[in-house]
C-alpha cells in the first residue's frame, strides 16, 4: 500500500516508518605510529663521537649544508633514510645520527679518527 506524504508532518512521516532499535555507531582505536628506535653499542656511539667532534664539535649543528654532528648533508639525511627519526640530522639525536651514518659508510667501519681530525 502507497500512501501520499502531502501533508503529513516530519513526526507523523517518522512514525509511519517500521521502528528500528538505534545501533550505537562503531568506533575503532587510531592505530598507534610507531616510532623506530636507533640502537647503537656504547663503543660504536664513543668512536662516533671522536667522529662529531672532529666535524662539527656538536650533535645538534643546524649548518646550511653539512648538519648534526657528523657533519651529514640533507640529501644523504633522506637518501639513507633519516626522516625516519627526524625531519633533518640535527633535530635527530646522536644515536639516531649515527644509525645514518652507519648506513651512509655501508658496513665500513667507523672512521677512525685516532686523536686527529680528517675527513671521512
Amino acid at each position: 500500500m502507497i500512501r501520499s506524504l502531502a501533508g503529513f508532518t516530519i513526526g507523523a512521516m517518522l512514525s509511519i516508518l517500521p521502528h528500528t532499535q538505534a545501533v550505537a555507531p562503531t568506533t575503532t582505536a587510531p592505530t598507534p605510529q610507531v616510532q623506530p628506535v636507533a640502537i647503537v653499542a656504547p663503543a660504536t656511539m664513543q668512536a662516533w663521537t671522536r667522529v662529531m667532534e672532529c666535524e662539527t664539535g656538536n650533535w645538534h649543528y643546524p649548518g646550511p649544508y653539512y648538519q648534526g654532528g657528523l657533519g651529514i648533508t640533507p640529501w644523504n639525511w633522506v637518501k639513507f633514510g633519516g626522516t625516519e627519526f627526524a625531519p633533518t640530522a640535527y633535530q635527530a639525536t646522536p644515536a639516531e645520527q649515527v644509525f645514518i651514518a652507519e648506513r651512509i659508510q655501508g658496513g665500513n667501519p667507523v672512521p677512525d679518527q685516532a686523536g686527529q681530525c680528517r675527513n671521512w
